[in-house]
């Protein structure tokens, strides 16, 4: 097979996934509204044009949801009505894109397209089911990682307009959920290690662009917490007060090792301890110089945990298995898998059965939670079309913890026009 033939092959094996991932949403994902779609979808539709736009930036919960709402808002314009599968598939749009830069930034590290070939079987497993049945999720979760990663990227660039493109990025996370701060601080840091490198290299130097960038970012985090206390007064220092020790170490681990919910308990805290263990090793071996954007990266999904266990943890170690949170600890495997990558590849290379064992290993992973998951799809599917059911005959909905109130919700909705019941699939 020529060169030619052989990047045409893995570049319909890189895709393949996607493409299934693409059919899960064709086939689970229903027209018609689950927990926080009432609130942040249809009761945001239900105000007037001008109403809708400052909306975009008012607070549901810990989040921001910018692109969210503006999202529904465009869609409701443009069709006359929304249509929360679109928007589900607008959620896939921004993931394939972090996708796109996410193996383009690593490709420019001159690894061999062979290594990327494990990733997309990671990363496109649906063990996060929520993006693919519910609205909110899709586009709550990955538009916050594109915005994240772009401005990791951007910011491991030279030129100032480059760091300006990356502030503006990190700007959209802070908007488009909670994990933005974990963002932000995750460059602090990047340009605390800048710094501190800097300075062991020339201690006597008093001003340098590290000094500089960090002043600029603290700005913006303070612009961000008086925003913030503004809109909703002072949060989170509750949640830390009365947070538990050997409740948040349970929730994070669970956080941190979710993707693989379905081996049971003790292998999600096993896949836990490996993480911290393996971003200790990438630390040693020093994957913030050859690839600060990656290990900035990894450090952020480790303060999404950390963030998460923050403010949910009082809520039990289960809500950590939660499918929206699992896309942090699929990408936690693919960042990580890629950082040995960098470091490891010739070495592999030279094992004929490694890269053999990697890819079994990653089809193993894939196909059993393929396997395991879209039975879970199913039961959200069959949960939906019943509750329509019930809305459609007259009953009550139950997808939503205050059934009163989701009637009123949708009732408004369907009077209004911005959404229809009868006509979903």
């Amino acid at each position: 097979m020529n060169q030619l033939g052989k990047l045409s092959t893995i570049a319909c094996i890189l895709a393949g996934p996607v493409l299934v991932y693409s059919g899960l949403i064709y086939y689970y994902g229903v027209n018609f509204p689950f927990l926080d779609d009432y609130d942040t979808i249809l009761a945001h539709l239900l105000l007037p044009a001008g109403e809708q736009i400052a909306n975009w930036f008012s607070p549901h919960n810990e989040h921001i949801h910018w692109v969210l709402r503006a999202t529904a808002s465009l869609d409701a314009k443009l069709f006359g009505e929304v249509n929360l599968v679109r928007l589900m598939w607008v959620g896939e749009v921004f993931f394939i894109l972090f996708y796109l830069i996410f193996i383009s930034s690593i490709q420019q590290r001159n690894i061999p397209w062979l290594w990327l070939i494990p990733l997309p079987l990671f990363l496109f497993q649906p063990s996060y089911w929520g993006t693919v049945t519910w609205a909110t999720t899709s586009l709550h979760n990955f538009p916050g990682i594109l915005f994240a990663f772009s401005a990791f990227f951007l910011w491991a660039q030279p030129k100032p307009w480059q760091k300006g493109c990356a502030i503006l990025f990190l700007i959209s996370a802070l908007f488009t959920h909670g994990f933005g701060l974990a963002a932000l601080i995750a460059v602090l840091l990047w340009e605390g290690h800048a710094l501190y490198i800097s300075f062991r290299n020339r201690p006597r130097t008093i001003v340098s662009p590290s000094l500089v960038r960090i002043s600029i970012l603290l700005v913006v985090l303070s612009l961000w917490i008086l925003f913030k206390t503004n809109l909703t007064g002072p949060s989170g220092t509750e949640s830390l007060e009365t947070l538990d020790i050997f409740q948040a170490t349970h929730f994070i681990t669970n956080f941190i090792g979710s993707c693989i919910h379905f081996l049971g308990a003790p292998w999600i805290t096993i896949l836990a301890l490996i993480e911290i263990g393996l971003l200790v090793w990438l630390t040693k071996k020093g994957l913030a110089r050859k690839n600060p954007e990656l290990y900035f990266f990894i450090l952020y999904l480790f303060l999404c945990a950390a963030l998460t266990t923050i403010a949910r943890a009082d809520m039990g170690p289960k809500q950590g298995l939660a499918s929206r949170y699992r896309i942090f600890s699929t990408l936690l495997i693919c960042s990580q898998y890629l950082g040995f990558v960098q470091l490891y590849w010739k070495k592999w290379s030279r094992l004929p059965h490694f890269f053999p064992s990697t890819l079994g290993l990653a089809l193993l992973f894939y196909g059993y939670s393929l396997f395991v998951n879209t039975n879970n799809l199913n039961k959200i599917r069959v949960r939906l079309i019943e509750d329509r059911i019930r809305w459609i005959e007259g009953g009550d909905l139950q997808e939503y913890p205050d059934a009163d109130r989701a009637n009123r919700i949708l009732t408004d909705a369907e009077k209004s026009g911005v959404f229809s019941v009868r006509d979903t699939q």
